[in-house]
């Protein structure tokens, strides 16, 4: 089960300098329904290169409203930092923006309901309200939301080593689903990391869909070494 220990309940300040902007794109990002609250999403960013601060965008069927995060409860989940907040608007939630405030990059996702692991992980977090609210056309389409996903995992070799054990890296990954950069963002070794990383940067993706059109997203790929 994961671990789950608060750690800050605010975005501290980032030396901008700090932060690679060539992975800073990587990273998993995600909005959970709450059950019984169309109006209300926990957004959750994983192993952020940065603090969680910046500008979010909430939409609706037919409106969007923006908000700026200024709290957020980092947290510890498989021994990696965890940033989420909740956000609310005065409608139902079908996808989140988010655009940080130290990088070029806006992440994406669609609603999806929590899975058994996120359900375990209920912590207070502070509310975001979302405003501004702004018409926009209806994303009328079979498939509005789809998140990225592997069409190909290419397998790496298993180098001769004392550690095995899964390797997460996040992928980066443009509208076309073409990785751009990566980042490891958990390990059991750093002898691992090189063909992991390779593996993930030669699958092959769909791209993720946001309101009907490809965009940039991320993925996390990971790669289970096996013990000698």
């Amino acid at each position: 089960m994961a671990c789950v220990a608060v750690v800050t309940a605010s975005p501290a300040g980032a030396d901008p300098s700090a932060i690679d902007p060539n992975t800073a794109c990587a990273t998993d990002f995600s909005a959970l329904r709450i059950d019984g609250d169309p109006n209300a999403v926990v957004v959750v960013a994983d192993s952020l290169a940065g603090p969680f601060s910046g500008t979010v965008t909430a939409y609706g069927h037919e409106t969007k409203w923006t908000g700026t995060i200024g709290r957020a409860v980092v947290t510890e989940h498989y021994g990696q930092p965890e940033a989420s907040v909740i956000v609310r608007a005065d409608g139902p939630i079908e996808g989140v923006e988010y655009t940080p405030a130290w990088a070029s990059c806006t992440f994406h996702a669609g609603t999806r309901s929590p899975g058994g692991d996120d359900e375990s992980r209920r912590i207070d977090r502070p509310v975001l309200t979302a405003t501004n609210p702004v018409a926009v056309e209806p994303a009328d389409c079979p498939v509005p939301y789809r998140a990225t996903s592997v069409l190909r995992a290419f397998e790496p070799s298993s180098p001769q080593a004392a550690v095995y054990g899964p390797v997460s890296v996040a992928v980066a990954i443009d509208d076309q689903g073409i990785p751009q950069s990566t980042r490891v963002v958990s390990s059991p070794g750093a002898v691992l990391n090189a063909p992991a990383v390779d593996a993930a940067r030669r699958s092959t993706y769909a791209a993720a869909i946001f309101r009907c059109q490809p965009v940039s997203s991320s993925y996390v790929f990971v790669v289970e070494f096996p013990s000698n």
